[in-house]
């Protein structure tokens, strides 16, 4: 690996680690990103993008505070978020009372409930290596080989009721071939009250389910999603911010845009790079110019067609002939690039 791909992985771990809790993904203490294994979209990809203009009314409109029921619903939220031990006290909560709120209260639960998983997360992970130090409880995990949340093979009934209640927590376990962890499922929690969120959370929650599975593929290659994607959602998404500047979840929707971008760029060193000439590899440079046809009047597009034609006024060169990235491209991705994205993302 060059020193520049080295580089670039390891602040892509620091920036998805960063932006966990934002995202709502993994806990800070584990150096594991996840990728789910399925995904059911609610409302439609194609019915929220063409909704995204739309949506400004709905999210501008102040908090409903007349119903003094719907009040005590979140208040006592807060209580019971305060002192549950475990998550799944949360989530029997909401199942009982998110779809007899309105919209706006159910947005409320949802930021109750990602605040408590905040520091949650982090702890289940904790307990969780502490049980299976013990050498019996981590063959029993073991077993399970890649069907990790189906727990029939668990013999321990105390073992199996904790990895239960997490289960019911919408906590979902992981394995990246080194560390066991869990991360929120947002997929299950888009499952379950989906219905019950106005557009802007239901746009926050689609594209954060979205981006569990299609930015933390890190450990496993085969999940990388095509470049396309990655640029399509980065388009969709800002449109989504200049169109809703005062949605409830607008850092956490920039986070996921920035997320989009990074893994764009980043995650391509081993496809752009021609090894037998050093230069922009072919294929790649088709993309590129597809992409920039696509969306190179989109804010994010703009990104990649200053990023090309740097790499023309270098004659396409990446690498000299012992594999070294070139000083350009190093100082690119050392300073200019987030100087770039702050000035074009204002």
């Amino acid at each position: 690996m060059n020193p520049l791909k080295n580089m670039l992985t390891k602040v892509t771990l620091a920036l998805s680690i960063v932006s966990t809790f934002s995202l709502g993904s993994l806990a800070s203490n584990t150096s594991a990103l996840p990728s789910n294994t399925s995904l059911q979209l609610q409302p439609t990809e194609a019915k929220t993008e063409s909704a995204v203009v739309t949506t400004q009314e709905t999210t501008n409109k102040p908090l409903s505070t007349k119903s003094s029921k719907h009040k005590n619903v979140i208040a006592n939220m807060k209580k019971l978020a305060s002192k549950a031990k475990y998550a799944h006290e949360l989530i029997t909560y909401m199942d009982k009372h998110i779809h007899k709120v309105k919209p706006e209260q159910a947005t409320e639960m949802l930021i109750i409930l990602e605040k408590y998983y905040e520091n949650h997360v982090e702890q289940v992970i904790g307990q969780l290596n502490e049980l299976i130090a013990n050498p019996k409880l981590h063959a029993q995990l073991k077993k399970l080989g890649s069907n990790l949340n189906k727990f029939d093979k668990i013999k321990d009934k105390s073992f199996k009721k904790w990895l239960l209640l997490q289960q019911k927590g919408k906590l979902k376990l992981n394995y990246d071939g080194t560390l066991y962890f869990y991360y929120v499922d947002y997929e299950a929690i888009q499952k379950a009250y989906g219905s019950a969120f106005n557009k802007d959370t239901a746009f926050y929650l689609q594209y954060t389910t979205l981006s569990n599975k299609e930015l933390y593929y890190i450990y496993d290659d085969n999940k990388k999603p095509p470049y396309e994607t990655l640029m399509k959602r980065a388009a969709v998404i800002d449109e989504y911010i200049q169109a809703t500047p005062k949605s409830r979840h607008l850092k956490e929707i920039k986070d996921l845009h920035h997320g989009y971008l990074w893994q764009f760029f980043n995650r391509n060193w081993d496809d752009m790079i021609d090894k037998k000439t050093g230069k922009l590899h072919p294929k790649m440079k088709k993309t590129y110019a597809s992409l920039i046809e696509k969306y190179g009047e989109s804010r994010s597009g703009s990104l990649l067609v200053k990023y090309v034609d740097l790499i023309a006024q270098h004659k396409d060169a990446i690498s000299d002939s012992d594999g070294n990235i070139l000083p350009y491209m190093n100082k690119f991705w050392e300073e200019e690039y987030s100087k770039l994205y702050k000035e074009t993302f204002k």
